[in-house]
């Protein structure tokens, strides 16, 4: 089965997919916020940290490896 990116129907279930996962994501960070858990804030900051090296390490790896541009020709 090939997915068709332009069918509103897949836009409209991937749409249901992510408002329900961050609805359950504002709860449980809600709950550990009023039972005054360390972990409910120190796991999202471990995660954006994370993510942001992990995207300075590919951005940077990018760069290492992308080969210089040929010279014009000589006309």
């Amino acid at each position: 089965m090939r997915l068709n990116a332009d069918d509103p129907v897949h836009a409209r279930r991937y749409g249901r997919m992510l408002w329900s996962g961050s609805f359950a994501l504002a709860v449980i960070f809600s709950l550990g916020l009023a039972r005054g858990s360390y972990w409910v804030v120190a796991l999202p900051a471990v995660l954006v940290v994370g993510a942001a090296c992990t995207a300075m390490a590919i951005v940077g790896r990018l760069l290492m490896t992308t080969p210089d541009e040929p010279p014009d020709p000589e006309p």
